[in-house]
């Protein structure tokens, strides 16, 4: 295990995923709903899974047999709010091979990895599936142990690089201000389904293929305006501390 790895235990807590998970939860059931409808996807597998929040929304999407893995640290261990999965514990700097799956996601992950990471962890993602969702927080997006921000042309070239090209199958201009997206935007404005070339899905869902000229780094609103607050990192883990204590407290009193 890394050495920054171990300190995932003190950053990534019950705490700070109870205040992400529900947030997280509403949205993935709209962006894996949306999807289901043009792939109906049976398995799926989560590269920082969390709290399992998008395991979760898929179980209740998927209408058949279902196979569905998880993969975090162990710090992610007594988080979960969904249990009927298959979770492998791993540090995800480390190389990551599992069972083929339909569908590989990785949501918001990547940006907590070291650099070096980068070509390894999406080659672990593109050996998983043909079919790989993938969002990672943009430069100057700022948050926790944030080690890795970057555009999405960063990300799309590192898929290309595996032959993987970036599709957006969900309507943006629908959901671009939809409420559940309001704390978590970067799924609408970050996220592009990547879809191995020569496959099946790959001509099936050519019409949504991202187009050469195209532009892919773009950044939401909401997320400018939290940066216009000087204050943002400092007001964000205030509030995360606040919520702990209550929290704290309230299993105190109840004992």
């Amino acid at each position: 295990m890394s050495k920054d790895y171990k300190k995932y235990n003190k950053l990534y807590n019950k705490d700070y995923y109870e205040n992400l998970s529900f947030v997280s939860y509403d949205a993935a059931k709209i962006v894996l709903s949306e999807l289901y409808k043009i792939f109906p996807f049976k398995s799926m597998v989560d590269f920082g899974c969390g709290s399992a929040s998008w395991l979760k929304a898929a179980n209740e999407i998927i209408k058949e047999e279902k196979k569905l893995t998880g993969i975090d640290g162990e710090y992610s261990k007594n988080i979960h709010i969904f249990n009927d999965a298959k979770f492998i514990y791993k540090d995800l700097e480390e190389e990551i091979n599992v069972e083929k799956h339909e569908l590989a996601i990785s949501l918001e992950t990547a940006e907590h990895l070291s650099p070096n990471r980068a070509e390894g962890f999406v080659k672990d993602l593109c050996k998983a599936s043909d079919i790989v969702l993938f969002s990672a927080a943009v430069d100057g997006h700022g948050g926790t142990n944030h080690l890795n921000e970057n555009n999405q042309s960063y990300w799309i070239n590192h898929f290309q690089k595996n032959d993987y090209d970036p599709f957006i199958f969900i309507n943006r201009k629908k959901f671009w201000y939809h409420e559940s997206f309001k704390k978590c935007p970067y799924y609408i404005s970050g996220s592009f389904l990547y879809i191995k070339r020569n496959t099946e899905w790959y001509k099936k869902l050519s019409d949504l293929k991202v187009k050469e000229n195209d532009l892919v780094d773009i950044v939401h609103p909401y997320i400018l305006s939290w940066r216009k607050d000087e204050n943002f990192g400092v007001k964000m883990n205030f509030r995360r501390f606040v919520t702990s204590i209550k929290k704290f407290l309230k299993r105190k009193i109840n004992l």
